[in-house]
């Protein structure tokens, strides 16, 4: 196959996004397949299938955007079409500028169109302070569905939860496909990683991923001062993000100061080989692969129960559930698992062969064959969801 890759963001593995479009384009390019990518990303300009549309200008967002780690594309028409020359399936990862027009330009030539759900509403209305806004949140959803989703012949969910929010939130069923981004093999317990001669003795809590509002680590930290075992703990932070410098004022009174870094992934694998607890406190998460590969590395989960993250469902022990908005009972669950090994190593065990749902490869197998299914509908007429009539529309319409 042909694969043009539509990365509004593009770069290193800095986010779940980042890492699950550059998987995919890995994983398709090692099955034989061209992957073309268009992006905004200056630095590849010049290599070879490489389409780099202008950096977007944002005026007086600019430091804003930048600050978060992001550089938006200015979707030129002509950039796209060239990217587009002799491709058979268009998959879009994001529904931003560079990928919703993309994704127009691609309908009218009649092309394959895929696209990933790897956006929740709170991503993006958390940014304007409003991620418990309902009304902001349903019309985000009906933007992203009126602007790009409804183009598609396949949309690829990388949980159930996901796709669940986003079609109860439209009313309609999709020509969804449930898959997992998948946890690489190389996530797997170090047996031979080391502690730290200064974290000898001590409880090792670990969170990886983004720094930001969403993740809420500020309810984590706050459990670890509340805490009856403060002075063994060695909380870590692995991850960047903009609220990295709150989060380094906010440690500076821990009896055990955070440790707060950006880890390689060879380091991150060890650190999660040593850790005993792997705290998610994210408010919200479609699916957090980060999480995913902490527990392929052996490490117990303790697992937020918000309603806007898929996480809660990675629990197999009730002891692994607690009340998202709480640093109290965050804590009393984190004193638990200190104060209660053995059942520790008990429920570490339920895990142990928990990895093997999100065998990375299988997972791409099913990419790959979703590619081709939405190829086969397109060369068949298959009409996708822009088509239907209203009498159409509502004959599929949800049943509450």
């Amino acid at each position: 196959m042909k694969i043009l890759a539509v990365c509004d963001v593009f770069g290193p593995n800095c986010n779940g996004t980042m890492v699950a479009q550059n998987n995919f384009i890995a994983s398709m390019r090692k099955r034989g397949h061209q992957v073309k990518i268009l992006c905004a990303d200056q630095s590849y300009k010049g290599q070879p299938d490489m389409y780099i549309c202008p950096n977007l200008k944002l005026g007086l967002l600019d430091d804003y955007v930048k600050k978060e780690g992001v550089t938006l594309g200015y979707p030129k028409k002509g950039i796209i079409a060239s990217s587009m020359e002799g491709i058979d399936v268009v998959h879009i990862f994001q529904p931003l500028f560079l990928g919703v027009r993309a994704c127009k330009i691609a309908y009218d030539r009649g092309l394959a169109i895929t696209a990933g759900f790897h956006t929740q509403a709170e991503n993006v209305s958390v940014q304007i302070k409003m991620m418990n806004n309902e009304f902001v949140n349903s019309s985000l959803y009906k933007y992203f569905w009126s602007s790009l989703y409804r183009y598609c012949n396949c949309i690829h969910y990388p949980t159930q939860f996901v796709r669940n929010i986003f079609e109860r939130s439209m009313g309609l069923k999709t020509n969804g496909y449930v898959i997992s981004n998948g946890v690489l093999p190389v996530f797997k317990k170090n047996m031979n990683a080391i502690r730290p001669k200064e974290w000898e003795g001590k409880y090792i809590i670990v969170f990886t991923g983004r720094l930001s509002g969403e993740k809420n680590q500020t309810l984590l930290m706050n459990a670890v001062k509340l805490s009856k075992h403060q002075d063994r703990i060695q909380l870590v932070l692995a991850g960047d993000g903009p609220l990295k410098e709150k989060l380094v004022a906010m440690g500076a009174s821990f009896i055990n100061k955070p440790y707060i870094s950006f880890f390689s992934r060879p380091d991150l694998i060890d650190l999660l080989s040593i850790a005993d607890l792997y705290v998610h406190p994210a408010l919200v998460d479609l699916e957090s692969i980060s999480c995913l590969e902490a527990i392929s590395c052996g490490v117990l989960p303790l697992l937020s129960n918000s309603p806007k993250t898929a996480v809660g469902e990675y629990s197999r022990d009730p002891h692994c559930l607690f009340q998202y908005d709480s640093a109290q009972n965050l804590a009393d669950h984190i004193d638990w698992f200190i104060e209660h090994p053995k059942k520790s190593e008990e429920i570490k065990r339920l895990y142990a062969n928990f990895q093997d749902n999100y065998d990375y490869e299988k997972c791409m197998d099913r990419m790959e064959a979703m590619l081709r299914d939405a190829i086969d509908m397109n060369a068949r007429g298959v009409k996708k969801p822009v088509d239907y009539s209203k009498e159409e529309l509502e004959a599929i319409r949800l049943k509450d």
